[in-house]
């Protein structure tokens, strides 16, 4: 998904540490602006061969919410960065965190 010519559409996503509460991952699923609710094992890596499995694996570990950085998915339309967003934020409400993108 690295990309440096013309078309890049670029996902910031945010990730926050929010006080675990009696709502739990499911409240804070809802409340995050997630355009879907896929899982990671729901993309295709063969299909989009740009995308490396290890990377997107690294990243669902969560060690960026840790080292407080920020993920910047780069990538030209139908890279699958709407897919893979959601799946990290998922994965970070339900580890206790707050997920948003930079739009909102």
């Amino acid at each position: 998904m690295n990309c440096v010519k013309g078309g890049l559409q670029p996902i910031r996503l945010l990730v926050t540490r929010s006080a675990t509460t009696a709502v739990g991952a499911g409240g804070r699923i809802r409340a995050a602006p997630l355009p879907s609710r896929k899982s990671q094992e729901d993309f295709d890596f063969d299909h989009q061969r740009s995308v490396e499995r290890e990377t997107i694996s690294h990243l669902g570990t969560l060690d960026f919410v840790v080292g407080k950085e920020n993920v910047i998915f780069l990538g030209p339309p139908g890279t699958g960065m709407t897919h893979l967003a959601p799946v990290l934020g998922i994965r970070a409400c339900k580890a206790g965190h707050r997920f948003t993108t930079a739009a909102q």
